[in-house]
C-alpha cells in the first residue's frame, strides 16, 4: 500500500507515546487517542460515534523521519545487495560464467537477474 494511501486512510497521526493524562482522558495524538476507537464503557470512538462493544476500531499513523527497513526483508535486501554492482547495478558473475547452461542463447547474467527478481518479488 502506498504511504500516501495509507495516511489518507488513517484516523490519526501519533505524535507522542504518550497514553493518557492525569485526570484519565487520552492524549490527542497519542497511542489512545479516542479517534482510533476507545476501550472504555460508554466512552464514544470520536471517527465512528460508536461506543467500544460496537467500534471496530481504527488505525492511526506516525510520521518517520527517516526510512526504516522492514526486518522481515533484511536478508532479501542483503542477497539483492550482494548480488549486484555498486557501481553499474548489474549482476555480478564470475569471469568464468558465460552461457546459462540449459539455454547457450541466455546469458548467465539473464538467468541469475532473473532469479534475483524471483527472490525479492
Amino acid at each position: 500500500m502506498d504511504p500516501n494511501e495509507i495516511r489518507k486512510m488513517s484516523a490519526v497521526e501519533v505524535k507522542t507515546a504518550d497514553t493518557y493524562k492525569d485526570d484519565g482522558h487520552a492524549y490527542r495524538q497519542g497511542l489512545m487517542d479516542n479517534r482510533m476507537g476507545v476501550i472504555e464503557p460508554g466512552v464514544r470512538c470520536e471517527t465512528c460515534g460508536n461506543k467500544h462493544d460496537v467500534c471496530p476500531s481504527h488505525f492511526g499513523h506516525i510520521q518517520l523521519e527517516l526510512p526504516v527497513i522492514h526486518i522481515g526483508f533484511t536478508n532479501l535486501l542483503k542477497t539483492a545487495l550482494k548480488s549486484t554492482c555498486n557501481k553499474c547495478s548489474r549482476i555480478l558473475l564470475h569471469e568464468q560464467e558465460g552461457t546459462h547452461p540449459n539455454d547457450p542463447e541466455k546469458s548467465e547474467q539473464d538467468h541469475y537477474r532473473t532469479r534475483v527478481y524471483d527472490v525479492i518479488q
